[in-house]
């Protein structure tokens, strides 16, 4: 494979979503310094697109250099057409790295900063409830390397 060479896997988790409309509350008037006179609150009904496809794709980028050891593709997250407000974005920063025992890691992206000298990492996708939200998009991205790893 090329350097160019990557690897898209589309990926509804729940099959076709439908998104259920909400009521949120608007102000009348722009929330931005210079808006006249406070309105009355209106209740205006929002609806999210109805979804007929998938949700978000997968793209798999091989690590041809071989450096840093043990990486072994970067991975984006693609927001497809009907993904709401998310829509024609993609999320990336995500790494596959071999493990010492063979097994495979999904890295999410991070931002690092030091304190005293000591280097951390600021995690930038975190789950919302517990940790299985962010079990089931590592495990997407792994699925994407393996189907690329079959396939050349």
């Amino acid at each position: 494979m090329t350097a160019s060479t990557s690897f898209v896997d589309a990926y509804a988790p729940h099959g076709p979503y439908v998104s259920p409309c909400s009521h949120a509350s608007t102000s009348t008037h722009a929330n931005v310094t210079g808006a006249v006179a406070p309105g009355p609150r209106r209740h205006r009904r929002t609806c999210m697109s109805e979804h007929t496809g998938e949700l978000v794709s997968v793209k798999i980028i091989p690590n041809e250099k071989g450096s840093p050891a043990g990486k072994l593709a970067d991975a984006e997250v693609i927001f497809e057409a009907d993904a709401g407000p998310l829509s024609g974005l993609k999320l990336i920063g995500f790494s596959v790295w071999e493990r010492r025992d063979g097994g495979r890691n999904v890295t999410f992206p991070a931002r690092q900063y030091s304190v005293n000298g000591e280097r951390r990492s600021f995690a930038l996708l975190r789950p919302s409830k517990d940790d299985r939200d962010a079990q089931a998009i590592r495990e997407r991205i792994l699925d994407a390397y393996s189907r690329l790893e079959a396939a050349s």
